[in-house]
């Protein structure tokens, strides 16, 4: 069997089940599916269960259903009727919590904006409705348009948390830029708790002006913003600023060595009273992160709470930045940590005193995981003394070790450390890089060690 063949089985299989509920006039209208395809009786009336609704990936489904590799006009009013029957089942039985529109598919958006209108017309009272239960939302800033976005404005208001992957109108670009339509849906929402902003290159917030913007203009937006992802998206500081008494949670990540000058991100006058969970992935650990840190919880680093969850990864730093993240976590967040990852550089005794103070201030840690930067010739190395350091002075709560990287381990460090836990009887699993050798398997076969 063709594996194209195959392929629009599997559509079919997805799509029948659902359009046995399909009105009876639509029934002559869809003539171009065989009614004997329609299953009579469904185990279940799946609408009901639907929850997460990619309208794109549906397109897709039909447009391999009916094999229009090509897709010319007629083609296209095919799939809309389609879309348009699967939709109107949807409003009459589903209550969708979450809607994606994907940028790579833009040459969909005509077929969208129809179908959309037409069921609005339709019978408005069930359209709004179903529009008033999305909670989450993910698009693109220049997909789909901004007729489309005009209809998700004046239906719904309840939406909690955007995904918008932040791309630069060109001329590539099918649909003119969307981002005037995305800011006036996140303006009339009421109480967004989460924002994720994604990039791919460092132009791509440049002609995002309206979004930017949005945050000055509109200061209520973020009264109730508790997460903040941002990937690759850079002069976000409005949205951190703004967001600082209530957040939580906070993601950023620059994996670009483009974005290694974060002189935006100011954050020395902000407080973050309530963030716990803090985490960055950067090319190279900027000192600027140093304030998230040493601002977050209340001013006496007490009954305000702290950071619960720390993770930071990086495989360059720059002069002392290792130390200073070492005394930042001391000076604000033992009291509260149960989780540290870390990049660690341990060129001077010094390094190795300030891990010790941490790994005895920390006394809540439940996962413990340390990063060694690889040094340059002619340092001192002292990484090799930190299992005996973790023996000593490490919490026993802690049931998950990792040490990766650019490690001076030998086996003969890892059993005396493994068999020193055991001895305590505390549940634990040691994770290391590349560090292979007969005298371990024992413990690898126990599930102890586990070489990466």
């Amino acid at each position: 069997m063709k594996e194209y063949t195959v392929t629009s089985q599997r559509c079919k299989s997805l799509l029948m089940p659902y359009l046995y509920f399909m009105e009876e006039e639509e029934r002559d209208e869809l003539n171009l599916i065989d009614s004997n395809d329609i299953p009579n009786h469904p185990l279940f009336n799946y609408a009901k269960y639907l929850k997460y609704l990619h309208v794109d990936r549906i397109i897709t489904i039909i447009k391999t259903l009916l094999n229009n590799d090509t897709y010319f006009e007629d083609s296209e009013r095919q799939v809309e009727v389609i879309l348009t029957s699967l939709l109107n089942i949807f409003i009459k039985f589903s209550k969708v919590m979450k809607i994606s529109f994907e940028s790579i598919y833009q040459e969909n958006n005509s077929i969208i904006l129809s179908a959309f209108s037409y069921l609005k017309d339709k019978n408005e009272s069930s359209f709004k409705d179903f529009f008033s239960n999305f909670q989450e939302f993910e698009c693109s800033s220049v997909y789909p348009s901004n007729d489309v976005f005009d209809l998700f404005r004046k239906h719904s208001s309840n939406i909690k948390s955007f995904t918008i992957t932040m791309e630069t109108p060109d001329l590539f670009t099918l649909l003119r830029n969307s981002e005037v339509g995305i800011s006036e849906l996140i303006s009339i929402q009421h109480s967004i708790t989460e924002l994720n902003f994604q990039g791919e290159q460092i132009s791509t917030f440049i002609g995002n002006h309206s979004i930017h913007n949005l945050f000055k203009s509109h200061p209520n937006i973020t009264k109730s913003l508790r997460k903040v992802r941002i990937s690759n998206v850079i002069y976000m500081s409005n949205i951190l600023l703004k967001s600082a008494d209530t957040l939580e949670d906070l993601e950023i990540n620059f994996s670009d060595p483009h974005f290694e000058n974060l002189s935006t991100i100011k954050v020395t006058n902000v407080r973050f009273i309530k963030l716990k969970y803090l985490r960055i992935s950067a090319n190279t650990f900027n000192n600027e992160f140093l304030g998230f840190i040493l601002n977050s919880g209340d001013e006496d680093g007490g009954k305000g709470g702290g950071l619960e969850h720390i993770s930071i990864t990086t495989w360059t730093t720059r002069n002392n930045s290792c130390m200073l993240l070492l005394d930042a976590i001391s000076l604000r967040h033992y009291q509260t940590l149960t989780y540290l990852h870390i990049p660690i550089k341990i060129t001077v005794k010094e390094t190795l005193e300030k891990l010790r103070d941490l790994c005895e201030l920390c006394n809540k840690l439940k996962f413990l995981r340390f990063d060694s930067i690889k040094q340059s010739e002619g340092h001192e190395n002292y990484s090799c003394d930190i299992l005996q350091l973790l023996k000593e002075y490490s919490s026993l709560n802690i049931t998950k070790f990792e040490l990766m990287g650019w490690w001076s381990l030998s086996p003969e460090n890892v059993i005396e450390f493994i068999d020193y836990r055991k001895s305590l009887n505390c549940y634990f699993k040691l994770y290391i890089d590349d560090l292979d050798h007969f005298l371990l398997s024992p413990y690898i076969n126990d599930g102890i060690l586990n070489i990466t």
